[in-house]
C-alpha cells in the first residue's frame, strides 16, 4: 500500500480518497504579494476558509456546505490527475475565485490530458455552479435507478438494495462500452464509489480506466447537458484539440481578424431556445454593443417566414399552392410568355425557386432618403426600381435558378388575396401567433425600433453612409427581427411538422415546407439538406452590410440562428456553426454505420 497526502492506493491497484482536509501555508506570516502563485493557493483566513482551487462555488461563496462540497472538490483532484492541469486556476486567489464563480472549465477530452482516449460526448453534472445542481449520491437519489447527467449513454446509478445500512452505502457502475474511449476502456470495468460519512473508495476498476471513469462521473460530461454558460465558454474560447482552419482562435478574435463588429446567436434545444447571446458593437459609430434584443436584417431568410404566410393563406382557402399565379393577381399580371404555354406559373414554383423567372441580381436596397418604387415598378424594372426587370426565361419546374424576384411575385399575389399592406399580413398571420414580438417587415423601419437595431459594415467593419438601406421587397429581403425570434419560428415549423402545434400551419401544410418540390434543393420557402446523417431544413440570407443563416434539424428539435452586421459575416458564421454543432454533437458530424 502507497499513501500519497490523505489518498491511498492499495497493492491490487485500488484508490482510497480519505479526507479534504484543510491545507496551511509553511508561513503563515509571509506577505501575500511575496508568495508564488502556488502558495497564494494555499488555505487563506477569511470567511471561506479552505484550498481556494479546491473550493466548490458555496464554499467559495461562504455559504453552507454539506457533502457535495467534497464531491466537488473530489472531481477538481481528478481533473488535474487526467489532464495535469487544475479546472479552475490563475496568479492569484481573486482569478481562482472569479473561474470558480463564473467560468468553465475545459472538458477533459479538450484539455491537453495525460490520460488514454478521449472521453467523447458525455455529461457534467458534479461541476454545476449550485450545490441543488450537484450529482448527490445520498438520500433520495440513490432510492430509485436514476440517470445521473441527463441519461447519457452509459452512466447509470443506483442503490444496491432497498434495505441500506446506516452508513447508506452507494454505487454508481460506468460501463466499459463507452463511445469515442481507446482500447483500454473498451474493456468491462467498473467504478464502485463507496459513500461512509465524508469516506469515499474506489474498488473494483481497472488502472488504465480508474481516474478516467471517475473523472467522468464527477467532472465528465457532455458539452449538451451542460448549463448555457458551459457551452457558450467552450464555443467562445479557443478549439482543443486544435483542428487547424480557425480552432486557434477565440470568437472574438475571428471577429476582429474578419472585421464584422457584431454576431448574435440563438440555439434550439429540445424545440426550445436553449440560450441566446450577442457579441461586439450594433454600430460602430455610437459604440452601442450589440444584444439579443438588437434587431437584424434577415435578407433572404425572410423568404421562408414569408411562405408561411402563404401557406397559411392557402390553408384558409384563399387560393391553391397549384393555381396558375395570373388567376390570383390583380394588380399586375405576368406578362405573356412561350414558356407558360404547356405549364402556368404557380406559388409552389414561385417559392421554390423552379417558376423559370431569370432574375439573377439580387436586391441591393435603398437608402433611406431615396424614392421607393412599387412592387408593379420592380417586377417591370421601371424607375425608380434599381434592378432589371422579372421575366420568365425558361419553361416551369424544368430547372431551379435562385430567383428573389418570384418571392417578389408571390408577394404582390398575397397582397392583391388579403387586401392588406404585406407587413400588417405578416404580423396578423405568423409573427403574432408565434411570438416574435421583436420582429417586423416594415419598411423603412420606424424610428422607434430603429432605436434597437443593428447599422450595416462592410468588409472592413466600417459604417458605409446610412444606417441601412430599405426593401420594399419585404417577402424577399424586407423582415427585421432577432436570433431569438427566428428561431421561434424554426421550433414552430419543427413542432407542425410533429403534430405538435397548429398555430400557424397544420401538420399536412407545414410538410410543403420541407418537402422538395422534384427540382433543385428547396421546398416551399426552405432549402433541403442531408447533412452526415441528419436532414435539415434551412436559410442564408444576405443584404448591405448584413449576413445571417439558420439551420434546424427536421425531427430532433435542435438548431442554430446566427445573425451578423458585417460584409464578412458569413465566415464567421460557418465557424459558430461549426462549433455549436460539435458542442452538441449534432448528427451533422455522424457517419453511416457499416452495413
Amino acid at each position: 500500500m502507497r499513501r500519497y497526502g490523505r489518498d491511498i492506493v492499495t497493492k491490487r491497484g485500488h484508490v482510497k480518497v480519505l479526507d479534504f482536509g484543510l491545507a496551511k501555508r509553511a508561513d503563515a506570516n509571509a506577505p501575500a504579494d511575496t508568495q508564488s502563485p502556488t502558495e497564494q493557493l494555499l488555505t487563506a483566513a477569511g470567511s471561506a476558509i479552505g484550498t481556494v482551487a479546491y473550493m466548490s462555488p458555496e464554499q467559495a461563496r461562504g455559504q453552507p456546505v454539506d457533502v457535495r462540497t467534497d464531491l466537488w472538490s473530489l472531481g477538481v483532484v481528478l481533473y488535474q490527475m487526467l489532464t495535469g492541469a487544475r479546472p479552475f486556476d490563475g496568479a492569484t486567489t481573486a482569478v481562482v475565485f472569479k473561474g470558480i464563480l463564473h467560468q468553465a472549465a475545459f472538458t477533459p477530452s479538450r484539455a491537453q490530458s495525460k490520460g488514454s482516449g478521449s472521453t467523447g460526448p458525455h455529461h457534467r453534472k458534479a461541476a454545476r455552479k449550485g450545490p441543488g445542481q450537484t450529482i448527490r449520491l445520498g438520500g433520495s437519489f440513490a432510492r430509485r435507478p436514476a440517470a445521473v447527467a441527463g441519461a447519457d449513454r452509459f452512466w447509470w446509478c443506483r442503490s444496491r438494495s432497498q434495505a441500506q445500512t446506516s452508513t447508506e452505502d452507494r454505487y454508481c457502475a460506468c460501463s466499459g462500452s463507452i463511445r469515442g474511449l481507446t482500447k483500454p476502456l473498451a474493456r468491462e470495468s467498473q467504478l464502485l464509489v463507496h459513500e461512509s460519512s465524508n469516506m469515499m473508495a474506489f474498488m473494483r476498476i481497472g488502472t488504465s480506466v480508474r481516474f478516467y471513469c471517475a473523472t467522468l462521473l464527477v467532472f465528465g460530461w457532455s458539452l449538451a447537458a451542460q448549463e448555457p454558460a458551459q457551452i457558450i465558454s467552450a464555443i467562445e474560447n479557443r478549439q482543443v484539440p486544435n483542428r487547424q482552419g480557425l480552432d486557434p482562435f477565440t470568437l472574438q478574435e475571428i471577429m476582429d481578424r474578419y472585421h464584422v463588429p457584431g454576431v448574435s446567436v440563438a440555439v434550439i434545444k429540445d424545440f426550445k431556445v436553449h440560450w441566446a447571446k450577442a457579441w461586439g458593437l450594433a454600430d460602430v459609430e455610437t459604440k452601442e454593443p450589440a444584444d439579443t434584443t438588437t434587431l437584424f436584417q434577415a435578407a433572404s431568410m425572410s423568404k421562408p417566414v414569408a411562405a408561411m404566410a402563404s401557406l397559411r393563406a392557402i390553408q384558409e382557402g384563399k387560393f391553391s399552392l397549384d393555381q396558375d399565379i395570373n388567376t390570383i393577381l390583380k394588380s399586375w399580371k405576368m406578362p405573356p410568355s412561350p414558356f407558360m404555354q404547356e405549364s402556368p406559373v404557380t406559388p409552389r414554383e414561385l417559392m421554390s425557386h423552379t417558376s423559370g423567372t431569370g432574375d439573377g441580381f439580387g436586391f441591393p436596397g435603398y437608402a433611406p432618403s431615396a424614392p421607393l418604387p412599387t412592387l408593379p415598378q420592380i417586377l417591370d424594372g421601371l424607375p425608380p426600381a434599381n434592378v432589371g426587370k422579372v421575366r420568365l426565361e425558361r419553361p416551369p419546374m424544368t430547372a431551379y435558378k435562385y430567383s428573389g424576384g418570384a418571392v417578389t411575385i408571390e408577394q404582390l399575389a398575397l397582397m392583391d388575396v388579403m387586401g392588406q399592406p404585406f407587413p400588417e399580413i405578416m404580423r396578423r398571420m405568423v409573427l403574432d401567433p408565434i411570438g416574435m414580438t421583436n420582429s417586423t417587415y416594415e419598411q423603412p423601419l420606424p424610428p422607434e425600433r430603429d432605436k434597437h437595431a443593428a447599422r450595416a459594415h462592410d468588409g472592413e467593419g466600417h459604417a458605409m453612409g446610412p444606417k441601412w438601406h430599405v426593401y420594399p421587397e419585404m417577402a424577399a429581403a424586407g423582415l427585421w427581427t432577432t436570433p431569438t425570434d427566428l428561431a421561434k419560428f424554426m421550433i414552430e415549423v419543427q413542432l407542425a411538422l410533429l403534430g405538435k402545434s397548429k398555430r400557424v400551419l397544420t401538420q399536412t401544410m407545414a410538410q410543403e415546407m420541407v418537402t422538395p418540390v422534384g427540382v433543385g434543393p428547396y421546398a416551399v420557402g426552405f432549402t433541403i439538406e442531408k447533412m452526415g446523417e441528419g436532414w435539415y431544413f434551412g436559410h442564408g440570407g444576405s443584404n448591405w452590410g448584413f449576413r445571417s443563416d439558420m439551420l434546424a434539424h427536421r425531427i430532433k428539435g435542435y438548431g442554430v440562428v446566427i445573425m451578423t452586421n458585417g460584409d464578412n459575416g458569413g465566415i464567421v458564421m460557418r465557424e459558430v456553426r461549426d462549433r455549436i454543432a460539435r458542442a452538441y454533437d449534432w448528427d451533422m458530424l455522424d457517419k453511416p454505420v457499416p452495413r
